[in-house]
């Protein structure tokens, strides 16, 4: 894979220095400082709390100096509000009802009377006064007594039920936007006015969580497991703190952890930093109040309040520019396309093994039912390192999400989930698995829930780390084979639903050509008795396995071959070269009868064994090779052999003759030249050394320069005598060289001489020729007889050592062979005692030894020739064993000859054989038949046409292998199949993820974990005094152990607070609803290695809101230069967007389960061109689906601004009705306003009234806008249009925001949309507008679909009709052609409650090639809930009675029951239902005087 250069990689990193760069200022312009509490949306000071015993304002003791962190007060509850219980006023009497004005019911109100009022007295209407009837005052005086008494008692509970209400209201309210607010509790409220900026905020700070308990109720306000802030931003500036002493005091508050509703300890902490803010500085234990002066003053005031939560963006960019800058920190490729700079090729895709829709992958591991896209998406994360999903509303994000958490623990992964909101989050830990979930720890909005996890998570972690790796492996092992067996039987089971339904389309194929099935029956009916004699059954399809000529020759063995024959042939024989011949069987017998050693066996040291003859047979060669050798040897080398054996001056005596023949033969050779050319003559009578020595002077004189004159030969006359009898070439010698070649040749005399005498005295008489037999040049001669002498002197040797070898080896003592050899033979000469001893009694110790092992072996061959014998069970071979068994050499010649007979048939019986195998492969019965020679396969020639036959039989068995298929049955081995898989693939990942986990953390992490848990208990209820320094080690553990919690669930503002990139990076980072998400939200992209982007930019977007764009651009144009579209960086494009820029590919969820279909199908034509497929069943939910109500008139519903109270009042009142409807139990319930957030406000406070806190946690109702809900869902969704009638048609409304929320908020409700509007969309609003359409979806949800459907017959096929008249028939109510999303059923067979589609298989209208899409389509559609009846259409034709009394019967296992009303009666009901809470909501409108009696 190519490597980006040097300078790709400075490019890259210069540019994701300049995005971190603005990011970091972007969220610092975000972060703007709050000087005044009056900044914030939401203020309570806790001394504004009304005095009740509803109302229990928490203390906290951190100086109980109690050890036990058990001891000590209170119950970690800060604020109580229990919902106070009302009492009504004391009812007026009656002469007093028609006086009394309203405002009495009220305790904080008073009691007002009318003077006077009109009253009829007869005909005639007068003026009456109070006063006249004197009951009346005395009447009004006893009652307001009474009413002032109640008022006193009961204006304290009206204050403690606002205060609980517009808690509750809070409490909703960060329901629905925790991911943008915090609730803080604050303390240390610091009053100053420091130059032009005016302080009025509390610096000690502590974010706090409100939880609500419906069975109270009460709502409880409590410390969230954060540590406490000291607000460093207010006492920072160049009057402020210094750095320094801002730290020393973060450090302090972090160890004592001071709190704002502790006293003393938190007071000195106060007092100090008020002193430290100048010499003026001033604290005050209570709030005083006054003017604001340039003196700090720091008073204990503890206030409430909502604070944006865009804090720890700014700090985490800071983190990120510090790597970035380092130059040695990858930049994940994710980053790198979207600076532009293309990173290296991710992993080419390979071939995706196919499988079966019911199936899963081999490599995709996941632990719930998964769909296309998901399994998709997984590879793509495999092979890609950035991957966009695209996720329409309720189409299985969190589902896909959990799926791929299960996929990637198992593979060892780390994995970060993150959101721009908690809505999405805060129900994906309950969509994994619960083997899985201890490994994932969410920390949403509530810390101590958050912490509760990692609690339960450290527990499991360190209980599963002492298991062995050893043993998980095992199991993974174990259980990766389970799966693999259970994939292949899912694959298998498949392929015959597959045939089972392809039955009634496919030809069948004999021989390759194809027979339509009808076709086929026919002729099989017809052809039955003259092809009906081949016994199956067949190998399917396959075509005739031998040629008809094969066939004859087949059955024509029939009479070659005789059954006995057959057998001993079938029994086998053994080969020609598996058995000795005749003559070779008897030597072997008669070698096995010579076993007897006799008394030489005493000098053997072991007792003779087969494994002896090799070593015998070498050893008895030997010896027979010195015998050779010692009677071809001549008698001188006889001599000179036992001369070598002698050894000492014998072999010198030898050895000088050879050295004296050598010695010769180089005189005579240094002498030959010499000799040649001057052919020299010396005399005779004078020794030959005299005279070699007298030429050799002479010519000694001559080299020198003398001369032979008178006068030097008269003073030798030895010269003289020499010279004068001496002639060279026949001439008197003269020169040097005439002297050279005299004393040659006297030097050859000399040492002929010699040899000669030496010659004459040894080797004559050891039998050489004489010395004169040589002729006159002897040495060439002598010479060959020196090496012979040489070579015999060393041949006792040569024989004697190898020989002594083998005699050891063999383990012959032959000293002792030798000794007794001397004793009994006493020989005078050694050589010829020892030689006798080699040369006979040795030969004969060791043949009679060889004999011996010769029977062994010749025993073991017999033996082993009679067990070889015994695998062969024919007659024939049986008494060929008996022979070898009987050692009888005759009987075997017998049977040996029967067998070579036998032997002769062996081609035929091959041929028969080999045809046989051919037929056994796609016939095994016709070939036992023939084998077996079984009726009418027993005679020479075949029973009739044999590929008449073939086809009869093919055609015949694959008919009827058709109508035995059973669908059903394989429906339900397969459903059993897939629950199997589906349990052992959990199992698998569970076990996979533990191993990985067990392997991922080292002692370091385990220590740090245990430790974290054992702080944790020792923290217990959070009372001791030494709470605040545990909890910060408690935090500092958590930081070393947080690695080994593979999988985090965090909305964006967590991860920013809590992950340090610095840190090992997670494998996988998921963010999800990335379309909410801002720019800020690329800090999740710098934390992982791969990056999965969950969104879709069809729903609601960032705004930017409440932004300076001018300072955006400003921002843009610092920071972004080079980096692409970085104009689309300001505030608007969303995270999601900007992966579209550089992902490539989005791999887009097209399941939809959460909606009904009529209430889906707005979104889905809005926003995705009808791609979407809803997969509810209908009838699962009661009708109607959509329902629209308009405000009536006469209710004057106007939008006032964004709020249309009328509007939000019937919304309210439909509400109330439907919750009290028990055909709503157990719904949940929200309410969605289409116009901005001050709607959803009125709705949430009017049903607040109208319901009560414990009805709408109890049905979850919220009340929000559709941005606010995106990522949530109800059962149950009414919206409200806010706009009204102004007389004029509105603005038109069709912009990308508005289009957005419209398809968020039509998505939101499972069951049940109500549309709650004050519009005449055909007078009020222009064609397009988003709200005439939702209004026209809402009137018809059908009239789309309708419109597609009706060019499509009811019914298809002829088939398909005469099915649904059997089943109206039956009494069943039948709706053929259904659609689910974009899938058609053709028919669907329901009571009301229940539901199965039935399928007829077998018309002409479908085709074969469209089997495999129609069982992924019921996979799907069973994946949603529903369940399948398939006809086959020749199983109906052939018997249509008994086929529709088992489809009746597969309905009534269904729980199918026959219609007992008419067939409209759902929407009957569903009419019915809208009706009458229509009423309800009029009479509770009334109830809650919002309308006029």
């Amino acid at each position: 894979m190519p490597e980006l250069s040097n300078e790709q990689q400075q490019v890259a990193r210069e540019r994701a220095v300049q995005l971190f760069r603005f990011l970091k200022a972007y969220a610092e312009r975000r972060e703007s400082l709050k000087r005044t509490l009056a900044e914030h949306e939401w203020v309570l000071r806790l001394r504004d709390l009304p005095a009740h015993p509803c109302v229990v304002v928490g203390h906290v003791l951190l100086n109980s100096g109690a050890e036990d962190p058990n001891e000590g007060a209170g119950n970690g509850t800060l604020l109580t509000i229990r919902r106070p219980r009302l009492t009504d006023p004391p009812k007026p009497p009656k002469v007093l009802e028609d006086w009394l004005e309203k405002g009495w019911q009220d305790p904080n109100g008073e009691i007002r009377v009318r003077a006077e009022m009109h009253v009829r007295r007869g005909n005639d209407t007068v003026t009456e006064a109070f006063a006249a009837d004197e009951q009346r005052p005395v009447a009004l005086a006893e009652w307001r007594a009474r009413w002032e008494a109640w008022a006193q008692s009961e204006r304290p509970a009206r204050a403690a039920m606002k205060a609980f209400e517009r808690l509750y209201q809070l409490y909703s309210r960060i329901g629905l936007e925790s991911e943008r607010v915090e609730l803080m509790l604050g303390d240390g409220q610091l009053r100053w006015q420091r130059d032009s900026e005016r302080i009025d905020h509390p610096v000690l700070l502590q974010r706090v969580q409100l939880e609500f308990d419906a069975d109270v109720p009460e709502l409880r306000l409590t410390d969230a497991d954060r540590a406490p802030e000291l607000y460093g931003a207010l006492l920072t500036s160049p009057d402020g703190l210094p750095p320094q002493q801002l730290t020393q005091l973060r450090r302090e508050l972090e160890t004592r952890g001071y709190h704002p509703l502790e006293r003393e300890a938190t007071d000195g902490f106060l007092k100090r930093v008020a002193q430290l803010l100048g010499s003026r500085g001033v604290f005050r234990p209570d709030p005083l109040g006054g003017p604001i002066t340039a003196d700090p003053v720091i008073e204990r005031d503890p206030v409430l309040f909502l604070r944006l939560r865009v804090l720890g963006y700014s700090a985490a960019f800071d983190r990120v520019l510090e790597e970035l800058e380092s130059a040695d920190v990858e930049i994940p490729s994710a980053l790198m396309r979207l600076v532009g700079i293309e990173p290296p090729p991710s992993e080419p895709e390979g071939e995706t093994e196919l499988h079966s829709p019911w199936g899963e992958p081999p490599d995709i591991l996941l632990s719930k039912p998964a769909n296309a896209e998901q399994i998709a998406i997984a590879r793509a994360l495999e092979r890609h390192r950035a991957v966009q999903v695209q996720g329409p509303p309720g189409t299985g994000k969190s589902h896909t999400i959990a799926n791929l958490i299960g996929h990637l623990v198992a593979n060892g992964k780390r994995v970060l989930v993150t959101s721009h909101t908690t809505k999405a989050l805060r129900v994906l830990r309950q969509h994994i698995v619960e083997p899985l979930r201890p490994l994932a720890v969410a920390v949403l909005e509530n810390d101590l829930e958050g912490r509760q996890q990692m609690e339960e998570a450290v527990r499991q972690i360190l209980a599963k780390l002492t298991e062995s790796s050893e043993r998980l492996t095992k199991d993974v092992e174990s259980l990766s084979a389970d799966r693999a067996k259970l994939n292949a039987a899912i694959d298998e089971v498949t392929r015959d639903l597959e045939t089972a339904r392809a039955a009634e389309y496919r030809p069948i194929v004999v021989n390759g050509v194809s027979h339509d099935p009808a076709e086929a029956a026919r002729w099989v009916s017809a052809n039955r008795q003259a092809n009906d004699w081949i016994p199956g059954p067949l190998t399917p399809g396959a075509p005739l396995p031998l040629a008809i000529a094969e066939i004859e020759d087949l059955y024509a063995s029939n009479a070659r071959i005789s059954p006995a024959e057959e057998c001993e042939l079938e029994a086998g024989l053994p080969g020609a070269g598996e058995i000795p011949n005749p003559q070779a069987f008897a030597t072997l017998v008669a070698q096995a009868a010579d076993n007897i050693e006799g008394d030489g066996q005493r000098y053997w040291t072991t007792e003779p064994e087969v494994a002896q003859f090799g070593i015998l047979d070498d050893l008895h060669r030997l010896l027979n090779n010195i015998s050779d050798e010692v009677a071809r040897l001549a008698p001188w080398e006889r001599e000179v052999v036992k001369a070598g054996h002698a050894g000492g001056s014998d072999v010198k005596l030898w050895q000088d003759l050879a050295q004296q023949i050598r010695e010769a033969h180089v005189v005579w050779d240094e002498a030959k030249p010499l000799l040649l050319e001057h052919d020299p003559q010396i005399p005779n009578g004078i020794p030959s050394h005299e005279l070699a020595a007298v030429y050799e002077e002479i010519e000694a004189h001559l080299s020198q320069g003398g001369t032979l004159g008178w006068l030097t030969l008269l003073r030798r006359s030895a010269w003289k005598l020499a010279i004068s009898r001496s002639r060279v070439n026949g001439d008197a010698p003269c020169l040097a060289e005439h002297f050279r070649a005299l004393r040659a040749e006297a030097n050859l005399r000399e040492s002929r001489r010699k040899l000669q005498a030496r010659w004459t005295r040894l080797a004559v008489p050891a039998g050489l020729p004489p010395f004169d037999s040589f002729g006159d040049t002897p040495e060439p001669a002598l010479q060959a007889y020196a090496g012979r002498i040489e070579a015999r002197l060393k041949t006792w040797h040569e024989w004697w050592h190898p020989l002594e070898k083998a005699l050891d080896a063999a383990g012959l003592r032959w000293t002792q062979v030798r000794d007794d050899a001397i004793a009994i033979l006493n020989p005078t000469d050694p050589f010829e005692r020892d030689l006798n001893l080699i040369t006979a009694r040795l030969p004969e110790l060791v043949d009679r030894r060889l004999a011996v092992c010769r029977a062994l072996k010749a025993n073991r061959l017999l033996n082993g020739l009679e067990e070889g014998l015994a695998q062969y069970r024919g007659p024939i071979v049986s008494a060929l064993r008996a022979a070898v068994k009987g050692r009888d050499p005759t009987a075997y010649a017998t049977v040996a000859s029967q067998l070579d007979q036998l032997r002769e048939k062996m081609p035929l019986f091959a041929q028969r054989r080999a045809y046989l195998a051919k037929l056994q492969e796609a016939a095994p019965a016709w070939a036992t038949a023939i084998q077996n020679r079984v009726s009418p396969h027993d005679t020479g020639t075949a029973p009739g046409d044999a590929a008449q036959a073939w086809k009869w039989q093919q055609l015949h068995e694959e008919l009827e292998r058709r109508a035995m298929l059973d669908e059903q049955a394989l429906g339900r081995r397969l459903a059993q199949l897939q629950s199997d898989l589906r349990r052992t693939t959990a199992k698998l990942i569970e076990r996979k993820a533990w191993l990985a986990q067990v392997e991922r953390v080292d002692l370091r992490a385990r220590q740090a974990l245990q430790g974290w848990a054992d702080t944790q208990r020792r923290i217990g209820r959070g009372t001791g005094r030494r709470v605040p320094e545990l909890r910060a080690e408690a935090r500092r553990l958590l930081e070393q152990a947080r690695d080994a919690v593979p999988v985090w669930i965090m909305p964006l503002s967590r991860v920013a607070e809590s992950f340090h990139s610095s840190k090992r990076r997670f494998d996988v980072v998921i963010v999800d609803e990335a379309s909410q998400s801002d720019v800020t939200g690329l800090l999740a992209w710098y934390l992982g290695e791969r990056l999965l982007v969950v969104g879709d930019d069809e729903q609601v977007s960032p705004l930017d809101v409440g932004q300076d764009a001018d300072a955006t651009a400003a921002l843009i144009a610092e920071h972004l230069q080079g980096v692409p579209n970085a104009h689309l960086y300001d505030g608007r494009t969303s995270i999601y967007n900007l992966a579209s820029q550089c992902f490539g590919a989005t791999i887009r969820l097209r399941e939809h389960f959460r909606c009904m279909p009529a209430i889906i199908d707005f979104s889905n034509r809005l926003s995705y061109n009808g791609e979407i497929r809803p997969l509810r069943n209908p009838a699962s939910a009661p009708l109607p689906h959509v329902v629209e109500y308009v405000v009536p008139p006469t209710l004057a519903g106007r939008r006032d601004g964004k709020r249309n109270e009328s509007e939000a009042r019937m919304l309210v009142a439909l509400f109330k009705a439907m919750a009290e409807d028990r055909r709503y139990r157990g719904k949940t319930f929200g309410a969605i306003s289409l116009l901005g957030d001050e709607q959803a406000g009125l709705i949430q406070e009017l049903a607040l009234q109208a319901l009560g806190a414990v009805e709408l946690e109890s049905r979850r109702f919220a009340a929000g806008s559709a941005a606010q809900f995106q990522g949530d869902e109800r059962d149950v969704i009414l919206l409200s249009m806010v706009d009204s009638p102004t007389g004029a048609p509105l603005r038109l409304r069709q912009e990308l925001h508005f289009k957005q929320r419209f398809n968020v908020a039509a998505s939101r409700a499972k069951d049940q949309l109500w549309l709650v509007h004050s519009l005449d969309p055909e007078r009020d609003l222009k064609p397009g507008d988003l709200r005439r359409d939702l209004i026209a979806h809402v009137r018809d949800p059908e009239a789309h679909l309708r419109k597609e459907r009706e060019a499509l017959a009811r019914a298809e096929s002829p088939f398909e009709e005469e099915v649904i008249r059997r089943l109206v028939a039956a009494g069943y109510e039948v709706t053929p052609q259904v659609w689910v999303g974009n899938y058609r059923i053709d028919m669907v067979v329901g009571d009301g409650q229940i539901q199965v589609a039935v399928e007829c298989d077998g018309d002409r209208f479908h085709g074969v090639d469209q089997i495999p899409s129609d069982m992924a389509r019921q996979a799907v559609l069973e994946r949603a809930g529903w369940r399948f009846v398939r006809i086959r259409g020749t199983r109906f034709f052939r018997d249509p009675d008994a086929t529709m009394a088992w489809v009746t019967n597969e309905l009534e296992k269904l729980g199918v029951a026959r219609a007992t009303s008419v067939p409209n009666e759902r929407s009957c009901a569903g009419v019915e239902l809208r009706d009458a809470i229509e009423r309800r909501a009029w009479e509770i409108m009334r109830e809650l005087q919002w309308v006029p009696a």
